[in-house]
């Protein structure tokens, strides 16, 4: 194979959807978990912070590795935030 052939695949995703496939991409990093765009009903949101200038930003939760939707700086997502105030 080619290194023009080569560089092409491991710069390409499939992109199904909302979905990026990353386990197509023979270079990608060893999680190959694809990454999945929530949506704006999702029960991770922080709907709250929606109002905001700063409530729209995709976040990622440190705690379940989830993308969801809130202010630029929350760690947690909504589902984590509830269950670390419970227990």
């Amino acid at each position: 194979m080619s290194k023009k052939q080569t560089d092409k695949t491991t710069t390409e995703a499939a992109i199904v959807g909302n979905t990026v496939l990353a386990d197509e991409l023979p270079s990608s990093p060893s999680s190959t978990k694809p990454h999945v765009m929530p949506s704006f009903s999702s029960p991770r949101n922080w709907t709250e912070d929606y109002k905001y200038e700063n409530g729209n930003y995709l976040c990622k939760c440190c705690q379940c590795d989830e993308y969801f939707y809130g202010h630029k700086r929350r760690p947690l997502c909504k589902e984590c935030s509830d269950k670390y105030d419970a227990s």
